[in-house]
């Protein structure tokens, strides 16, 4: 994780690049997930990669118009699925856990809905259903780099994700631009670890030789 100001083009370079990479694996990912029968790890990480390049899309659009606010949004849903990525890794018990976690807010939102609504649930329920720990808990279990990407989206990117309230409202055209610049930046490290996480719990190397370049070159665009 490095924090240089680098030219907003640059980022958005390596974010197409990933989704092209990401988009060429798609078929791939889309029979892994729905087989249902590889280990659950693996389950896991192509969903991970599923997601990639659709995500890094979204924040190249975003970014391309300068709603950064909104941008930064799509940024920390790439990060959180990073230190997913790097905390399950190969390990099956932590890619279920993350199913059991899903049935846990699924069974919390059906009885919410119940109640509120009177709608009945339209699917089974997961008996074994639990929460998940806290992201920052799996970050500093995942390692370092995971911590960092923690510590990236931690506050700076809880704003525009749960508040009307932005830094962007108060910032003059250049501090906008540097704020923009630093979300793009941030979405890069966020998407190729991502990418590198997700891949390589796959065992996938076809393709990364190109990504690994564009990350090359987008860190010599550093200041």
């Amino acid at each position: 994780m490095d924090v240089p100001d680098r030219p907003l083009a640059a980022s958005q370079h390596f974010l197409r690049i990933v989704a092209a990479w990401g988009r060429d694996l798609t078929p791939r990912m889309l029979k892994i997930i729905e087989a249902r029968s590889e280990p659950h790890h693996l389950g896991a990480a192509a969903a991970n990669l599923f997601r990639l390049p659709r995500l890094c899309e979204g924040v190249i659009l975003l970014n391309d118009v300068e709603l950064f606010d909104e941008a930064a949004t799509l940024v920390r849903v790439i990060a959180e699925l990073a230190i997913g990525a790097a905390w399950v890794g190969t390990n099956d018990e932590r890619a279920w856990d993350m199913a059991r976690d899903l049935g846990d807010a699924a069974n919390r939102g059906d009885a919410m809905r119940l109640e509120q609504l009177g709608l009945k649930p339209a699917h089974e329920t997961l008996d074994d259903a639990k929460r998940l720990p806290p992201l920052r808990t799996r970050a500093e279990q995942a390692g370092a780099d995971a911590l960092a990407l923690f510590a990236g989206v931690y506050d700076i990117l809880s704003g525009p994700s749960h508040s009307p309230l932005t830094p962007l409202g108060h910032l003059d055209p250049d501090s906008r631009g540097l704020f923009g610049r630093g979300i793009a930046g941030f979405a890069v490290q966020a998407a190729s670890r991502l990418g590198y996480y997700a891949s390589t719990n796959l065992g996938i190397t076809d393709g990364r030789e190109s990504v690994q370049a564009a990350l090359a070159k987008w860190s010599a665009s550093g200041g």
